[in-house]
């Protein structure tokens, strides 16, 4: 798995270089699709990644892609360390493709972490609508110049990530089948400014699993349904005497959780108002159950779901 991963971030390095090399007038000029890597991976070529264009089909069929199969986009959040960024999106996509058979691409939106800014997360946010809009562009025009089906495609996104795939979803007026949002970021975002962020409008199913809503996590429900595991404010697992940055830890959980889930339907509860109420046994005969993440969202999950893990994984309690 080291060796696999290490050969992966050889080649992955070149192009992020490039892009790198691309950015010296880009604090104050315009986000292009040439600051947008997408690198495409299906069963045949898993840890082959092929630096793809959206726009041209036939480099994409002869890269692989299948019309007859799903097309899974990831968007991760940006990471200072490169190995760090690609490692999680590296287990993502290994998970997703050894249980479904997949057209998944990687949206690498790295390079403008790279700008030289006093507050990078800010200057970013700052950009986010640009970044969002372009790569839902790119999407949407995949899709309706090759005659494609938004209905079997779908955007996972981690945490700042969740928020350009909102943002995505709305340039593809809304007709992606689900967009799942990992931990949505809070810092620089607001429940009141909904075109900055990910939204219930943002496709026709859009889920959100909170897990660090005490500090990076987007505490309040944006979605169509919105997953709380242990009350999603913070996670028990990641309690200061084991990890040397519990918020961190929280909301990285995000991810793992939804990695389980993509091999099982076992995180289940029933629609519930808080946490307090789930932990006094309230909410067990309200509305019905659903099941939170896995490749396909639950279309019937509607409201909010709280519910408690494992400490360890697995995590599900089913």
């Amino acid at each position: 798995m080291l060796y696999s991963l290490f050969l992966v971030f050889l080649a992955f390095q070149n192009a992020v270089q490039q892009s790198m090399n691309e950015l010296v007038h880009i604090k104050d000029s315009e986000i292009t699709s040439d600051h947008i890597k997408i690198y495409f991976y299906c069963r045949y070529r898993e840890h082959t990644p092929k630096l793809v264009e959206l726009s041209d089909f036939d480099q994409l069929s002869k890269a692989g892609y299948s019309e007859t199969k799903n097309n899974y986009f990831y968007i991760p959040c940006y990471k200072i360390d490169p190995l760090d960024w690609l490692s999680d999106s590296q287990r993502l996509k290994d998970t997703v493709i050894h249980a479904h058979d997949v057209n998944f691409f990687l949206v690498d939106w790295t390079s403008l972490a790279t700008v030289d800014v006093v507050d990078k997360h800010t200057y970013l946010v700052g950009r986010i609508k640009d970044i969002g809009k372009l790569v839902g562009k790119m999407i949407k025009d995949f899709i309706t110049d090759n005659a494609l089906s938004f209905d079997n495609t779908q955007i996972v996104g981690y945490s700042v990530g969740a928020h350009i795939a909102g943002i995505a979803g709305r340039e593809c007026d809304g007709k992606l089948s689900q967009i799942l949002g990992l931990d949505p970021a809070s810092r620089e975002f607001s429940l009141e400014n909904e075109s900055n962020r990910l939204a219930p409008d943002s496709a026709l199913n859009v889920q959100v699993i909170h897990t660090g809503g005490d500090d990076r996590g987007f505490p309040e429900p944006i979605g169509w349904s919105d997953w709380y595991p242990n009350g999603g404010m913070s996670q028990p697992m990641c309690d200061s005497s084991f990890e040397k940055d519990p918020s961190k830890c929280s909301h990285s959980m995000a991810i793992e959780f939804y990695l389980e889930s993509i091999c099982t339907t076992n995180f289940v509860a029933w629609p519930c108002p808080g946490y307090h109420e789930f932990k006094r046994n309230r909410c067990s005969n309200v509305g019905k159950p659903a099941w939170m993440g896995g490749f396909l969202l639950d279309p019937h999950a509607k409201g909010t779901y709280y519910f408690d893990t494992k400490l360890q994984s697995p995590f599900a309690k089913g």
